[in-house]
């Protein structure tokens, strides 16, 4: 297991850490100018502290499952997520781009209620082999693909805002709700 407990800075370079195991990050990942994020994991990763670049891109890639409880944040480089498993993002695991956003999860894709991906780019999220749980997402072009069902975690707020948006869930039903928001259906 790779475990973060201080902070890694970069001015302006890319960071890279990469665990053969699970990876925690329990201490901020930042990095300025052009500089890239690249964490990767062969199995697990939790994401407990925040994630920040300038312009350049932010990825997270675990083998296994992906959590995020904490907030990803780039002032114009892109974010990915992306899950061999399972994908889950806690109420703190915001994702805040000027750039575009790609999540994919080999499962299931589930934000809680109140976590919100805002991106002045597009989102791209996909849940592959489940079902996408949403959250709050706000895009220009937003396309979501679950081969399952995509669910309303939420309770009462709007879950998407874009421009164009695409829904698609191959097996299932399309805005039902989440057993988990409160008022299930």
């Amino acid at each position: 297991d790779m475990i973060i407990n201080a902070d890694v800075i970069s001015g302006t370079g890319n960071i890279t850490l990469d665990a053969g195991n699970d990876l925690d990050v329990n201490a901020a990942v930042t990095t300025g100018g052009t500089g890239t994020v690249y964490l990767t994991s062969v199995s697990n990763t939790t994401i407990d502290s925040q994630l920040t670049s300038d312009t350049g891109d932010i990825l997270v890639e675990a083998g296994s499952n992906l959590t995020q409880d904490a907030a990803i944040t780039s002032t114009s480089g892109d974010v990915g997520l992306i899950a061999g498993s399972t994908l889950a993002q806690t109420s703190n695991g915001d994702i805040t781009t000027g750039g575009d956003v790609l999540v994919s999860a080999g499962t299931d894709w589930t934000m809680a209620g109140d976590a919100v991906i805002t991106a002045a780019g597009n989102v791209v999220g996909e849940a592959l082999g489940g079902d996408i749980g949403l959250g709050v997402i706000n895009g220009v072009n937003v396309a979501l693909s679950a081969s399952n069902s995509i669910l309303d975690s939420t309770s009462g707020s709007l879950n998407v805002s874009a421009t164009n948006l695409s829904l698609v869930a191959t097996n299932g039903l399309i805005g039902g709700d989440d057993s988990g928001n409160g008022s299930p259906g």
